[in-house]
């Protein structure tokens, strides 16, 4: 680590005298006042130790590892590291860990409080106990994701010139802090219930299924968590070769996704139903619905970018054609794909309507093509803020009172991917008029780009004045 220049630059810029006394000075203040006048000191102690692990290395650590970046970007001086001959390995790594160093420099002393606590709390003696071993694995994991995680929103704002969108580090903080601090606090209690064997260590003790095996929950916390950081270190790695001009294919980024889809579709496992296919595949459905929206947002969709991905696709070579699709388009691709084979994996019902199968294909073909076209009319503005806000509110509309209008009209409200025999053609007739009124819209701002761009072109130029 000490090899990348990027990693020693930041350790010269964070590893200030003060912090190196500081740190240490407060961590053993706060460890001598918990551990005195209580009977149960090492419980105690080993809360407060790990609240300031999570401190230490989630909170801080988050606003730093954004800092890092996003500080260069909005001071202009991003470009000069970008056009240095660093690796994108070397500037991902000296970024998160060189930045939050001093984040490790007192989660460490935390955790090296936390860990003889809960030893003598529990009673447990030794080093590689599985308990003590679950205790240091969850927790680094936990922090590492909270740190690399900004880094690759960050690079995402950055690559696609996003800027009005500049997240501040202090609101990666409040995010990490609110989505990691509730499962934080509940490994935390498991841990303490081990001792005591109470509901919570009971609870996350018990056996799962995943797909034909048997695991205990804790472990599959466990290794979702490390497979969450695996792969936010691809991510921000393959978002900085892209910001580096590396031209790659999206092959990581559908692996990846297809091994969280199989991952999460594993713990599909619903008693009532033998067949447990439908429901993996309605979640796969999902995850790539949500893998199409988010990418439609992130990714740019302005007219120059759209003419230089039709430009791509028309090329010889495959990599350059891969290279030139929207992830957004593959997401979508297989989300249909999906749709159609879900269908026919439902068990046969003697009511079963006939229509049913290809009604529930064209609605969920529907109500992608609306929501990503909505997305691409709005994201066209140049207007980063207002452009968010739009599509919000009309996620709101749609998702709220559409429905409701469509129960007034057929009396149910239900959810067409769990049911698909439920499927009404007014709730077909609903989707086909939204699609067609954003297909529409968004055909109606191309034409106003071209007429805008034969005005331009029409215009006398100064050297023609």
């Amino acid at each position: 680590m000490l090899l990348f220049p990027e990693f020693r630059r930041q350790l010269w810029l964070e590893a200030t005298t003060a912090r190196l006394i500081t740190i240490p000075v407060l961590i053993g203040l706060v460890a001598y006042l918990t551990a005195q006048g209580d009977l149960s000191p090492y419980k105690h102690l080993f809360w407060v130790s790990s609240i300031a692990f999570f401190l230490f290395t989630i909170v801080w650590g988050s606003f730093k590892s954004s800092q890092a970046l996003g500080k260069e970007i909005s001071t202009n001086t991003w470009d000069f590291q970008r056009m240095s001959p660093m690796s994108a390995s070397s500037l991902i790594l000296g970024k998160i860990f060189g930045s939050t160093i001093m984040c490790w420099y007192g989660g460490t002393m935390s955790l090296i409080i936390a860990i003889p606590a809960y030893m003598s709390y529990a009673g447990i003696t030794g080093l590689f106990n599985p308990y003590i071993l679950t205790i240091i694995s969850t927790y680094i994991g936990l922090a590492l994701i909270a740190q690399s995680l900004p880094v690759v929103i960050t690079l995402q704002e950055a690559l696609y010139k996003n800027a009005e969108r500049k997240t501040h580090p202090a609101i990666f903080s409040v995010l990490c802090a609110i989505a990691m601090g509730p499962f934080f606090m509940f490994l935390t209690e498991y841990f303490e219930g081990a001792v005591n064997n109470s509901y919570t260590f009971t609870r996350y003790n018990k056996q799962i299924e995943w797909y034909d095996f048997s695991i205990r929950k804790i472990d599959a916390h466990i290794t979702l968590i490390w497979m969450m950081v695996i792969s936010c270190f691809i991510a921000s790695w393959r978002s900085m070769r892209a910001e580096l001009q590396h031209r790659d294919t999206p092959t990581f980024w559908l692996l990846g996704l297809t091994a969280w889809i199989a991952i999460i579709a594993g713990f599909a496992d619903i008693e009532p139903i033998a067949n447990d296919t439908p429901v993996r595949l309605v979640i796969g459905f999902l995850l790539l619905t949500g893998a199409a929206y988010s990418m439609a947002f992130l990714e740019s969709n302005d007219p120059l970018h759209i003419r230089k991905a039709i430009q791509g696709l028309s090329k010889p070579r495959t990599k350059e054609k891969l290279h030139s699709i929207p992830k957004w388009c593959i997401a979508y691709c297989l989300a249909l794909l999906i749709a159609c084979i879900t269908p026919f994996t439902m068990p046969e019902y003697p009511d079963r309507e006939i229509m049913s199968i290809p009604l529930f294909i064209i609605t969920a073909a529907l109500l992608i093509t609306r929501d990503i076209s909505i997305i691409m009319i709005l994201r066209l503005t140049p207007n980063i803020k207002r452009s968010t806000l739009a599509i919000v509110t009309s996620a709101i509309f749609l998702y709220s009172l559409l429905p409701w209008m469509e129960k007034t009209l057929t009396g149910e409200l239900r959810f067409f991917l769990f049911e698909p025999d439920s499927i009404e053609p007014i709730t077909t007739f609903f989707m086909a008029a939204q699609c067609i009124t954003a297909v529409i819209a968004l055909y109606i701002l191309r034409l106003k780009e071209q007429f805008q761009n034969l005005d331009n072109s029409e215009k006398p130029s100064v050297i023609d004045q």
